[in-house]
């Protein structure tokens, strides 16, 4: 054996020896670093090595069982005991990437390993919203009518704000029809029906929008709203589809992310139940000739409910719902309505699908198309912007070099974001992005890190510092805490590796010679600047170098 061959048998020997319990599980390269590898830092896998070598089997031994598992438990558990099954590879595939990119929150991680593997904090929906489940109390309310929760005037109210901040945004309720559903409810009685559930459902979104109702009435119209789904569950219409839809709304901007996941889930199978999603001709045996909404309204639950959906099960992880036949004509514009904008997102969002694969020039190509778009309101702005940082994350994960003209532009978004979130602290209108965007672009400019991104760094602190003190919720507070050590820990390795370069430099100090060297030439040590140096301008002939220089560029 050869010299080389010996030195690259003995550093597999040694990578082998010293592999991480993930590196091993997944049966990756591990390159031994700790506190944690490359691997692990990079994923945010928790790394760690065992105290004593592993076993070695003898030659010819088998890892799996050489007869299948049988059915019954007991003939298997002496199988079970002797065998060590590996778990599935589970690693940095694509898939792997792309699910934890998607991700604001496991990106936020894997982020803070990078900066800081030992005090990298553990994966949670920081800023998902800024309530997080604290304004939903518990309550034991006996079944009764909206009319036995607010008075008609209120209702009307109430319903108008709804109308006023969340229809333009999401909008798939026919105000004709609510207007005349309210004024049944006072002239011929409660039914407790689906249609009252929908009453329901906007009148407890147009009280977090109002800041007038109190949060025992919110509550109240909200539980009333799931105990009539409860009570209709085997009648499914348009209004049952649609009262979904309104939940899945109101939990996305008050509630936890594992609840309104789920109720995007049932809301998208509502619409499929009830035929929402196909387009009127469709030749289906399992479309429902009843449908009273018109093809656009239809388009429009089925967009929203999507875009919610889509977004949910990239913020968890999870699998997101599909349907079959669905239809896949677009929206229409309506005056006063950006409803159509948030749609347009939908083909680059569900482009992003941990399924896929999606290479980094079409991501280049996809977050260009994004940053061109043109959004006119900030709850547009805002999901604009939020599907311009996974797109990012996904661009950043691969290691994909993205040209300086997008980073500027990027960059840009996230101002014209921040700007929108100040406008809805005005507003009160609490929508979800109001914190999550800001403090995920505190992790996107730091990992940008230009001069530009850390100029917008003291605005977007300051935007989640407002957002905090405006909603003085627990959500709110972790979020701007967490903002602050993601600051605080790029700061220390930054602060650390000046140091290195102070300790480098004083190893290797400047030569005491002012002297032209014997060939003539001007000595390096008399130059005071990059610019005196003789060679410096012709290198970068492309760069406006003496302006610079002269503090005039």
């Amino acid at each position: 054996m050869s010299e080389a061959s010996e030195s690259r048998s003995r550093r597999r020997r040694q990578r082998s020896r010293i592999a991480c319990e993930p590196c091993r599980e997944r049966k990756r390269r591990c390159d031994g670093d700790q506190p944690a590898c490359e691997l692990c830092r990079n994923f945010g896998y928790e790394c760690s090595y065992r105290s004593h070598p592993r076993k070695r089997r003898r030659e010819g031994t088998s890892t799996l069982p050489s007869q299948p598992y049988s059915s019954s438990p007991q003939e298997n558990s002496g199988a079970l005991q002797d065998q060590t099954l590996a778990p599935p590879a589970l690693a940095p595939t694509p898939f792997a990437q792309s699910l934890e990119s998607n991700s604001g929150s496991a990106f936020v991680r894997t982020f803070a390993i990078t900066v800081d593997p030992s005090n990298a904090p553990p994966s949670q929906m920081l800023g998902w919203n800024v309530f997080l489940g604290q304004r939903q109390v518990s309550t034991n309310m006996p079944l009764r009518s909206v009319t036995d929760i607010v008075t008609q005037a209120e209702l009307e109210d109430i319903v108008a704000v709804y109308f006023d901040k969340i229809d333009p945004c999401y909008g798939f309720v026919d105000r004709e029809l609510v207007d005349q559903t309210v004024q049944q409810l006072w002239v011929r009685g409660s039914s407790l029906s689906i249609p009252e559930a929908v009453i329901c459902g906007i009148a407890a979104l147009g009280c977090a929008f109002s800041n007038l109702q109190s949060l025992e009435t919110e509550t109240s119209l909200f539980v009333l709203a799931k105990l009539l789904l409860d009570l209709s569950a085997e009648d499914i219409t348009y209004n049952t589809a649609t009262a979904w839809v309104l939940r899945t709304v109101y939990l996305r901007l008050t509630g936890r992310p594992e609840e309104t996941w789920m109720a995007s889930c049932i809301a998208l199978h509502m619409i499929d139940a009830a035929g929402l999603h196909c387009e009127i001709g469709t030749d289906t045996p399992f479309r429902r000739a009843d449908r009273p909404s018109t093809p656009d309204m239809n388009r429009r639950i089925l967009g929203v409910a999507r875009h919610l959906n889509v977004w949910l099960s990239f913020d968890l992880g999870r699998t997101r719902v599909t349907l079959q036949n669905m239809s896949t004509v677009p929206a229409s514009p309506r005056p006063k309505d950006y409803t159509t904008e948030l749609l347009g997102l939908l083909f680059y969002t569900e482009n992003l699908d941990p399924t896929k694969s999606i290479s980094g020039p079409e991501l280049i190509n996809a977050i260009s198309e994004v940053l061109n778009r043109i959004h006119t309101q900030p709850p547009s702005i805002l999901a604009q912007c939020n599907l311009t940082l996974c797109l990012f994350r996904r661009l950043y994960t691969l290691r994909w070099h993205v040209q300086d003209d997008v980073l500027d532009k990027v960059v840009q978004l996230i101002e014209k974001a921040i700007q929108g979130v100040h406008t809805l602290l005005e507003a009160g209108s609490p929508w979800h992005h109001m914190a999550n965007v800001p403090f995920q672009s505190v992790c996107t400019l730091l990992a940008i890190d230009t001069t530009k991104s850390f100029s917008l760094l003291g605005p977007t602190m300051s935007c989640l510092s407002r957002v905090s003190e405006t909603y003085q919720t627990k959500a709110t507070q972790d979020a701007y805490t967490a903002a602050r050590a993601l600051i605080s820990m790029h700061q220390k390795r930054r602060e650390a590796n000046v140091v290195r370069q102070s300790e480098m430099l004083k190893l290797y100090p400047v030569g005491a010679s002012t002297e032209n060297d014997t060939n003539g030439h001007f000595s390096v040590d008399q130059a005071q600047t990059f610019a005196d140096l003789p060679w410096f301008n012709e290198f970068f002939t492309d760069i406006e170098i003496t302006s610079f220089f002269n503090g005039t560029a």
